[in-house]
């Protein structure tokens, strides 16, 4: 069930499911389509294409993968970019519920998708990604599925003009101010504490170990008290967390507190609030530090209360390592 965000190939994926960004026709595109035909068998896959006749932008199809690692390849027709007035957004969102719903009546366990109609189609990278993401996020709440979205521009995941900005601000700022600037402030925030408040002995310069007087150990039996507090079930929480339920069982089943950044994963799976998980940070024998950029990144995510999908694309955006997935 995790979401991976990926610079590889999707032909490289062990993937059951590739996603084709393909033409109306089905014919053998440029770019990652012709891999795919050429990869797949380009006689036995432009047989099968042509036996379908044809797709309509918004639309999907499928063929078996042939030569392909995967099983199956879904044929994604993306709509074509005239400035965003004519219905894209809403063709491309349709587009990617059809390719990842082929793969859910297949009952594949695994898909790896592009972003759709940012090649030939001129579709704004940014744009697609987060109709991507949207997307996946919906599906993810319904199915079980590890998807893998390949995003060869890492700043195609980064958050609207407004929120980057205010992002990198605070990750100059090492975490300090982070909270501080009314016009970058929402409702939501406002009714948060100040940075001061929330980040004292967090984002600062403090060695990287808990404070004496905060319990050390039990991270994971507090969690899980957290998450009968908030009627979650473990299969909810890990979707939350964006961790496969057998490294959720792993870690469950160990000796060892999880590490930081598996941590924080769960953090976010509970919904907690940034100070909660600066506490239940602590029972694991670390802290959050401004020295460490995709702490601030966390913490400024948290703070808003984002999905681990969005916090994860703020991650991947400037080059940090997104949190779980195993």
């Amino acid at each position: 069930m995790p979401l991976q965000f990926t610079r590889d190939h999707v032909t490289r994926f062990p993937a059951e499911v590739i996603v084709n960004p393909a033409n109306r026709n089905l014919r053998p595109g440029e770019g990652i389509s012709k891999a795919i035909f050429e990869t797949a068998g380009t006689a036995r896959m432009r047989a099968a294409c042509e036996a379908i006749g044809g797709c309509q932008p918004g639309n999907a199809v499928i063929t078996p993968g042939f030569d392909l690692p995967a099983k199956w390849v879904v044929h994604a027709v993306g709509p074509l970019w005239l400035g965003g007035f004519h219905g894209e957004e809403a063709q491309l969102t349709a587009c990617y519920r059809r390719a990842l719903a082929l793969a859910a009546e297949k009952n594949a366990a695994s898909i790896a998708l592009p972003l759709l109609s940012t090649g030939a189609y001129s579709y704004p990278k940014e744009k697609s990604f987060r109709a991507a993401l949207a997307v996946i996020s919906e599906f993810l709440e319904k199915q079980e599925m590890d998807v893998y979205l390949s995003v060869f521009d890492p700043k195609a995941a980064r958050p609207d003009p407004e929120d980057n900005a205010a992002l990198l601000a605070a990750v100059s700022a090492q975490g300090r101010g982070l909270l501080d600037a009314p016009e970058a402030a929402s409702p939501v925030e406002d009714e948060l504490p100040s940075l001061e408040d929330m980040l004292s002995g967090m984002m600062g310069d403090e060695p990287e170990e808990a404070p004496a007087s905060e319990p050390v150990g039990g991270f994971l039996a507090r969690a899980l008290e957290l998450m009968k507090e908030r009627n979650l079930d473990e299969k909810a929480l890990c979707r939350r967390a964006n961790m496969s339920r057998r490294h959720y069982v792993a870690l469950k089943n160990g000796a060892e507190e999880p590490t930081r950044r598996e941590a924080l994963a769960l953090c976010v799976g509970l919904g907690l609030t940034l100070e909660e998980a600066r506490t239940l940070l602590t029972r694991t024998g670390h802290i959050l530090s401004g020295r460490d950029r995709g702490d601030v990144i966390a913490a400024w995510c948290v703070a808003r209360s984002w999905d681990i999908y969005r916090l994860n694309a703020a991650l991947y955006a400037m080059g940090e390592e997104p949190l779980c997935f195993m």
